[in-house]
């Protein structure tokens, strides 16, 4: 910014004002800066090295030589800038969007108006997605999976945007799905469970046929079903009862229109959960019976036994119930045979009808979990058939007829197919359906679930037991045994609050499945010795056979309403296992184990853990040192033979002390303690110290970097170890590290500009960490206040400083940045291990000057003084002003001006010029002074025309002058002078010849001179010609007569003034030569001096005859280049006198001089023989006419005809007879005298 300020009121002044302290103070940093301005009319500075959009606070103060006056401070607001760089841009990620978030540029430069964000595939090269938001953070959402993006975020202010942040993150992938049940509902239908993935679009289940139940038909089939991405859960129906099926499934998301799948997983058989954790190996094996059901058992490395395996055969034998059984058929009478069979045949149908019908049906089109799209794929292998003919052999019918028969079911089918059967099929037949009838009485399920939750009810006793509860074999059965009145079968039930069909598993102790049988209780084809089976909100744990070599754990898994899987554990035993069991065994010592995932909390939380065997734990308390203590129960079981549970309890204490913990268990019914029903305590006990809290807690920052911390502390006794934390305001402790000293450098995570709580804790190798000690630090950027220069010259400039406060570097730096005051290119230099006071040279005179002071702590540095600025003294200027120019140049006047002198030449401000201009001509020089270095234009006046000046300009820095730039000018034309010494050369009677000088002062280049001349009377306009010569010869002028004769000379600009002089030519000479010759009577030869042309009068005076009076006067013209004449035709009887004159012809008009004296003739003699005739004479004048008067027709005669005489002849009335005419001309000669 700019500042200027008014000059101090002149009340105020006291004293002429010599200079100006300005400072500028950066309100945020406090950073201030001072210029001293020398000159009291110096009242304007232009500040640098600003930030953008920051309070400075400007204060003049004005000086007086060393005397100070009063400040005046104003505020102001930089302007807005673009903005600095966002920082910390972090992430969240799923398999189809990023939420990404930042904090604000540190440096905002102004306010910040939106946030753009822009993205794309990092492997692209097209453009960005570009959006916008005013929040720090954003979601972009519809990405594809596993796809790593580069997102870049700025930000913006109203000057436009600054740089970007970028950084690159890639989408998980699409997740696999991690729990995958699939349970068998029917011979065609199953349901298959799994776990929910959020924002999942639809999971697909795939299935494929592995092989056939029967012989008579091989093919193999592949198909799947989609489920909407809301849903945990579906049925698929329409399967094959020939077919045995392993299934899978898959997650898809919908990106944009476009679905990505992702993994398929591992391929399962109905009845099998695939789980993320593998508890033990197991394997499992799928058996397809010839009654189409499907069974399975499980092999595992822990029991060398395997489960019992129900294996049905083709319908044509039963089980062997018993001897009594048997005893029994053989006294029933062939009716009653025949009655039973018609019951039995009547119940199968109503039990089929009932499958059929159920919502668990195989036709499950208006189930809401169907999927509303089939993508079965039909068989792609052809049936094979068996070729043996068996007379017996039907087609089987489409499988939606199929049901899941039982045994004896199966036996009514073949009976009710065939209509002739021997008695003794009938006997063979009648033992099963005896079973069927007896048992298909009293198989209902409990009709009471619970409200929420799971809970474990034991229908024999009629109560619901606690989890780890202790039963034995005969409080559970697959019947009613007891007979209650809801006819309710006695198994041990699961129960939950979700009340949805097919729901929980139970585990055998060994932690294998226990077998799910889908026929109805009391069937003789159910696994033994235990099965379950599953009703809505409840699974049932039935015994059909004895516990001996399956006592131990029973575990159920079922989820509550939230979806949730809750495990739930009994102890079964059998009744001598139960009778002889004292109570579980705890181990004697707990295992301790600190589970804070800081030593910093508070109170701290750990576990005590041991194991307990020979019975469920159903109840754990915990005391220290005899006080009972809150704590929170965790039972696993560790499956195998022993049945031993993992107990694990929560504790949130610190206190020293021995803790003890009893398990016990709890009982329906009497037991070998004679008491009854006891609660049985195990102890088990631990004694746990607490370390002591680290005194003498200090702080101190270290030179190694600018935000590294040195932590000491005292010695805490019996302590293996300390961890150290820190904490930022209200934010989460960090753990720093944990050192066996009492020192620890702290040399990461920490930044400068904020406080700091740091905390240690002691701990030993078994006990409880310590209590915390605690101190705050306040990690402040280092400053320096007082760098300031303490001697300035022309080229360098020593600085001073003081360390700073908060935290002494190892060296120092200076970074130099300086620019001549009158340009913009900077030039920058770095000094490193400077000390302090420390001289910077090789700085141009009058440059500005920035310097960092920078303190170097490490591998970081410290910018502790910024910008500081101080501008270099002014010297002489090296350079000359440069191009000197010359503009409106006239005559007499030119306006010179100048470019500046280069700024590298200038070494301070230009405060004036000397300007020199001197006329080569005449060597007469003027200078003149100009003050202020931007006044760089002069007009030269007064300057003579058509001359070459030198102009001379000499730059000035106060007193100090530089060299001069010369340049040569002339001025331009001008009209001329008048030019001198106008005379004639020659003056005839019809020319003058005139002669000049040309113009002492031409003002330029002479190109014509014009003359002009008119008669001196006349008023009408000259006769105007031109000549480049300095002398003309006027032509055709009238003799005798006077003009005025002028002359100017031109330049190229015009004419200058006329010089006029007058001047008269001759006059006509009158002939000072003339004689008359008279050759005869009538003729005379007339003689004359030489001049132009000649006219020669003749006047007779008296008459010799006196018989004729008459008057006669005539003339004769001459040529101008003769000086005789002759003149006949005379009248002999008169006298003449003679006259001559001269004449002259003046453009075409003859003036005649004066005439002589009249003369009268002399006489002469007759030509001899040797004369010349005179009319062959060119001196012969004659003409045609009578009187011979008119010589036109001689050479010598001029264009200008004679005048006639104008006095008629007059003739003597006197005759005279002696007189005779006058002879021709031809006739006379020239006499001579």
């Amino acid at each position: 910014m700019t500042v200027s300020w008014d000059e101090v009121p002149c009340n105020g002044r006291n004293g002429p004002i010599t200079g100006y302290y300005l400072t500028y103070t950066n309100i945020t940093s406090n950073t201030s800066y001072t210029v001293n301005i020398t000159g009291g009319d110096n009242r304007m500075y232009n500040l640098t090295g600003l930030i953008p959009y920051t309070n400075y606070t400007v204060s003049i103060i004005p000086y007086n030589y060393n005397m100070n006056g009063p400040a005046r401070q104003e505020i102001q607001l930089t302007a807005e800038s673009i903005p600095g760089v966002i920082s910390d841009l972090r992430h969240a990620k799923n398999s189809d969007a990023i939420t990404i978030v930042w904090n604000p540029p540190t440096i905002p430069n102004g306010i910040i108006t939106v946030y753009e964000i822009r993205y794309r595939e990092s492997t692209s090269t097209g453009p960005y997605n570009i959006s916008n938001t005013t929040n720090t953070y954003y979601s972009i959402v519809g990405l594809i999976p596993n796809v790593s993006y580069t997102i870049g975020v700025r930000a913006y202010t109203s000057i436009g945007p600054g740089e970007w942040t970028n950084r690159e993150y890639t989408t998980i992938e699409i997740p696999v799905i991690q729990i995958f049940s699939v349970t068998k509902l029917n011979s065609t239908a199953v349901r298959a469970e799994w776990s929910f993935v959020s924002r999942a679009s639809h999971y697909s289940v795939y299935y494929e046929s592995t092989s056939s139940s029967s012989r008579k038909k091989r093919q193999v089939e592949t198909g799947m079903r989609v489920f909407p991405g809301g849903t945990t859960e579906g049925l698929i129906g329409g399967l094959d009862p020939n077919l045995n099926y392993l299934f899978s499934i898959s997650t898809s998301f919908n990106v944009n229109g476009i679905i990505y799948e992702g993994e398929r997983t591992e391929q399962i058989p109905p009845g099998a959960t695939l789980t993320p954790t593998i508890v033990s190996s197991t394997s499992s094996v799928i058996i397809g019976t010839g009654s189409s059901s499907i069974s399975y058992y499980t092999k595992t490395a822990t029991m060398t036994t395997p489960l019992t395996t129900v294996l049905v055969n083709n319908g044509n034998t039963g089980v062997i119930v018993g001897l009594s059984v048997v005893f029994l058929v053989l006294l029933v009478l062939a009716i009653i045979i025949i009655i039973i069979l018609v019951l039995v045949m009547h119940i199968k149908r109503t039990n089929i009808n009932q499958k059929r019908k159920s919502d668990n049906d195989i036709v499950m089109e208006c189930s809401p979990a169907y999927a509303t799209t089939e993508f079965k794929t039909k068989s792609t292998v052809e049936p094979v058939y068996d070729t043996t003919n068996n007379e017996y052999e039907t087609s089987l019918p489409p499988p939606a007829e199929y049901e899941i028969p039982t045994q004896s079911v199966m036996s009514s089918i073949i009976l009710g197919n065939r209509m002739v059967l021997s008695i003794s099929s009938c006997f063979i037949l009648l033992i099963p359906l005896l079973v069927q009838l007896v048992t298909i009485f009293g198989r209902e399920p409990p009709s009471t679930l619970p409200i929420n939750g799971v809970q474990l009810y034991l229908a024999y006793e009629n109560r619901i037991i606690p989890d780890y509860f202790i039963i034995y074999a005969s409080q559970f059965y697959e019947i009613d045994q007891n007979n209650d009145n809801n006819d309710t079968t006695d198994a041990l039930w699961c129960q939950s609050a979700n009340n949805v069909t097919n729901i929980g598993v139970w585990y055998y102790p060994n932690g294998t499945e226990v077998p799910l049988f889908d026929g109805p209780f009391g069937d003789p084809s159910a696994p033994s010795p235990v099965y379950s089976k599953r009703f809505s909100g409840q699974i049932a744990l039935a015994r059909r056979g004895g516990l001996s070599g399956y006592e131990g754990l029973y575990k159920c898994i079922i989820p509550d309403e939230n979806r949730v899987n809750q495990t739930l554990v009994v102890g079964a035993y059998t009744d001598t296992g139960y009778n002889n069991n004292d109570g579980p065994d705890a181990d004697s010592t707990m295992q301790f184990s600190l589970l804070s995932t800081s030593r910093l909390a508070t109170p701290p939380v750990f576990s005590l853990s041991f194991n307990v065997s020979d019975g469920p734990p159903t109840t754990v308390n915990c005391s220290v040192n005899g006080n009972g203590i809150s704590t929170e129960l965790c039972r696993v079981i560790v499956n195998g033979s022993g049945s031993v549970t993992r107990v694990t309890v929560t504790v949130r204490l610190r206190e020293a002390g021995t803790y003890q913990c009893n398990a016990s268990n709890a009982r329906v019914t009497y037991g070998p303690i004679s008491l009854g029903p006891k609660v049985v305590i195990s102890p088990t006990s631990l004694n746990i110290s607490v370390s002591n809290t680290p005194t003498s807690l200090t702080a101190t920052r270290l030179s190694t970097g600018l935000a590294h911390v040195r932590l000491s502390w005292s010695t805490v006794s019996g302590a293996t170890g300390y961890e150290v934390y820190y904490q930022l305001s209200s934010n989460t402790p960090v753990s720093a590290g944990t050192t066996a000293s009492t020192t620890i450098n702290i040399t990461s995570g920490l930044f400068q500009g904020s406080t700091y709580t740091f905390y240690v804790v002691s701990y030993g190798s078994a006990s409880l960490p310590s209590g915390n000690a605690s101190v705050m630090i306040t990690i402040s950027n280092p400053v320096v206040n007082n760098f300031m220069a303490t001697l300035i010259s022309s080229t360098a400039i020593t600085l001073k400083w003081s360390p700073p406060t908060t935290v002494l570097p190892y060296s120092y730096n200076i970074n130099r940045r300086c620019r001549r005051v009158c340009e913009s290119s900077v030039t920058s230099n770095s000094e490193t291990s400077v000390s302090s006071p420390h001289t910077s040279t090789g700085i141009p005179p009058y440059s500005l000057c920035g310097f960092d002071l920078i303190g170097v702590y490490g591998a970081e540095i410290a910018f502790l003084t910024t910008y500081y600025l101080v501008i270099t003294l002014s010297n002489a200027p090296t350079a000359p002003v440069d191009d000197i120019i010359f503009s409106s140049v006239e005559s007499v006047s030119m306006t010179v001006s100048w470019d500046e002198v280069p700024c590298n030449g200038r070494n301070g401000p230009i405060t004036g010029y000397y300007l020199t201009y001197t006329n080569i001509t005449s060597s007469t020089s003027y200078t003149v002074n100009i003050t202020g270095g931007d006044n760089r234009m002069y007009n030269l006046t007064g300057l003579i025309p058509y001359t070459n000046y030198t102009v001379s300009i000499i730059p000035y820095n106060y007193n100090m002058n530089g060299p001069a730039r010369q340049e040569i000018q002339l001025t331009a034309e001008s009209i001329p002078g008048m030019i001198s010494d106008l005379r004639h050369a020659s003056i005839t009677l019809a020319k003058i010849n005139i002669s000049w000088n040309p113009p002492t002062i031409p003002n330029g280049i002479i190109t014509v001179y014009e003359i002009r001349y008119r008669e001196s009377t006349s008023t009408g306009p000259y006769n105007i010609t031109n000549t480049t010569n300095t002398y003309y010869s006027i032509a055709g002028l009238i003799p005798n007569t006077s003009y005025t004769i002028g002359v100017r000379a031109y330049t190229s600009i015009g004419p200058g003034e006329w010089t006029h002089r007058e001047f008269t030519t001759s006059q006509i000479p009158v002939i000072q030569t003339f004689s008359i010759t008279k050759l005869s009577s009538t003729a005379v030869r007339a003689e004359w001096g030489l001049v132009t042309h000649y006219t020669v009068y003749y006047e007779s005076t008296s008459s010799s005859s006196r018989k004729k009076r008459q008057v006669e006067t005539g003339m004769r013209v001459f040529p101008g280049g003769t000086t005789e004449g002759l003149i006949g035709g005379l009248d002999p009887n008169l006298n003449y006198l003679f006259s001559i004159s001269t004449s002259f012809n003046v453009n075409g008009i003859i003036y005649e001089g004066e005439r002589t004296e009249q003369i009268p003739p002399i006489y002469g003699h007759r030509k001899s023989a040797n004369d010349n005739k005179m009319e062959c004479s060119q001196a012969y004048a004659t003409t045609n006419t009578a009187d011979d008067i008119l010589m036109k027709d001689s050479p010598a005669y001029d264009t200008v005809q004679q005048t006639q005489s104008t006095v008629e002849p007059v003739y003597d009335t006197t005759n005279n007879e002696y007189e005779t005419p006058l002879p021709p001309p031809t006739e006379y000669e020239i006499p001579t005298v």
